[in-house]
Order: C-alpha cells, then sequence, then structure tokens
C-alpha cells in the first residue's frame, strides 16, 4: 500500500499478508492505524518509505514477528503497540501519550527509537511482557516517565536487555 491518505476508519489498513508493503502512507484520525502483517515503513527515511501516522488511538499493531522501520508516528494516544517476536527500529516517536507499550507479548526487539513524549511515557512494559530488548533508543521527556517497567513485567522479565540507551528529561525554565 503506497503512498495513500488513510483516515476517519476504525483501522486504516489491516494486512493478512507478510509480503504486503506499507511505504509513505499518510494515516490518521483512526481507532488503529496500521495493522497486521507486512512490512511497515521502508529502509531509509525518504518520503517514499516513511509512513506518517499521526492522531490515531494506536498507531502501529505490527503483527507476530514483524518489524517496523523509518516511521514517523506521531500524536497518538499509544504509538506503538507490537505482537509478541516484533522488531521496533529507526522510528521516531513524537507526542504520543505512550510512545511503545509492550503489553503481555515476549521477544520484542527495540533499536535505535527516538521517543519525544512532553508528559507522557517513553517505552512501557506491562502485563508480564518478558524478553524484550532495548538497544540504542533515545527517549526524552519533560515531565513524563522514559521507561516504566511494571512489577509482573519486572518479574518476568530476566532478559531485559537495555544496553547504550540515552534516557533525558528536558529541563524548561519559566520566564
Amino acid at each position: 500500500m503506497l503512498f495513500r491518505s488513510l483516515y476517519d476508519n476504525v483501522t486504516g489498513a489491516y494486512s493478512e499478508g507478510s509480503n504486503t508493503s506499507f511505504l509513505g502512507n499518510e494515516v490518521f484520525n483512526n481507532t488503529t492505524g496500521l495493522s497486521g502483517y507486512g512490512r511497515f515503513g521502508g529502509t531509509d527515511w525518504t518520503a517514499a518509505n516513511a509512513n506518517l501516522i499521526r492522531n490515531n488511538g494506536t498507531g502501529l499493531r505490527p503483527a507476530y514477528g514483524q518489524t517496523a522501520a523509518f516511521n514517523r508516528i506521531l500524536n497518538n494516544s499509544v504509538g506503538i503497540q507490537p505482537d509478541r517476536n516484533t522488531t521496533l527500529r529507526n522510528n521516531l516517536l513524537v507526542g504520543n501519550s505512550t510512545g511503545i507499550l509492550v503489553q503481555g507479548v515476549s521477544n520484542v526487539a527495540l533499536v535505535n527509537n527516538t521517543i519525544v513524549t512532553p508528559s507522557g511515557t517513553g517505552i512501557r512494559l506491562q502485563q508480564s511482557a518478558s524478553n524484550v530488548s532495548l538497544r540504542n533508543n533515545l527517549l526524552s521527556t519533560a515531565s513524563g516517565t522514559g521507561l516504566w517497567v511494571a512489577t509482573r513485567s519486572e518479574e518476568h522479565t530476566s532478559e531485559l536487555q537495555s544496553p547504550c540507551n540515552l534516557v533525558c528529561r528536558l529541563l524548561l525554565e519559566k520566564k
């Protein structure tokens, strides 16, 4: 699915075929922006590859075993909510209430993502999320939480790997 505007639906687009590619789309004002199987985003930041996913309930829900890369995900309630065995890499998430929600699934890799949440949560692990790998992510927030791990996820995440992540809190000065 290339270069389309997908808006004002329950789901902007859903695919059951892993050979489907979602590239260069603008997806907005849906309950769920993009979901299912396929290639979500491209191999670089060119307009022909990067999806713009904005103002949805949940922006992107890649299914089991899929990869989402080089997507711009803005101002959703939840930016990305992956299924198990999913890789999220090189995505830009800005202004979402929760950038990435890993909920009750396992074997999720979060690599080289930039997540900016003015007052929300950058990455949230909950409901026994397990075997989550975080590598080289940048998390920035003014008054929110960069990484939030629920107690049950903490208990089941003996394999939480988190090398080389940078978590920043922006300091705003009022004048």
